[in-house]
């Protein structure tokens, strides 16, 4: 999924509804800054597969980790210095007490303007809410692809929101 938004999938797709084509240049992907939330059993290995492929890669765990080529942070302290520095998000959090709604309108606001948010977490760590607010508020989502973004919330559940956001920031950055 990291690598969908990194190649601008969502973008192509996004013009080719419109029947407009319009290349853009690929970005590299150590100019692609991923973080990945959670570094256990999960989140570990994709950290490393995502430093792998060349992106620039940092982890946040509520405890201090260590992973070769990966940036760790930790903690509340860390959190902010960890979203500010992360254009793709992958969430891997397990669901503890700690967790639960941590993907809030806090959280969105502190990532930078475009980023990619990838909840690949079981649980309840969306608060969806936030999640629609954060697009209408901050990247200023087109009022039709934000009924879609809705729409997909209210018929698949969770993940699709995001996927429909994402399509609504590709759209926002073409000519």
């Amino acid at each position: 999924h990291a690598l969908l938004h990194h190649r601008l999938l969502p973008r192509y797709l996004a013009q080719q509804r419109r029947e407009v084509w319009a290349e853009v240049l690929p970005v590299p992907a150590s100019d692609r800054r991923a973080g990945v939330m959670g570094l256990g059993v999960l989140g570990a290995p994709v950290a490393r597969s995502l430093a792998e492929l060349g992106f620039a890669t940092a982890g946040w765990s509520r405890r201090a980790a260590a992973i070769d080529g990966v940036a760790t942070f930790h903690g509340g302290d860390g959190l902010a210095a960890f979203l500010a520095r992360t254009d793709i998000l992958v969430c891997l959090l397990p669901l503890t007490a700690a967790t639960a709604n941590i993907l809030d309108a806090r959280l969105f606001a502190a990532l930078p303007r475009g980023a990619v948010v990838i909840n690949c977490a079981r649980g309840d760590h969306l608060v969806e809410a936030d999640l629609l607010a954060a697009g209408e508020q901050i990247v200023r989502v087109p009022p039709k692809l934000m009924a879609h973004a809705r729409d997909a919330a209210r018929t698949y559940g969770k993940s699709d929101p995001i996927d429909a956001l994402a399509v609504a920031r590709a759209a926002l950055r073409e000519p």
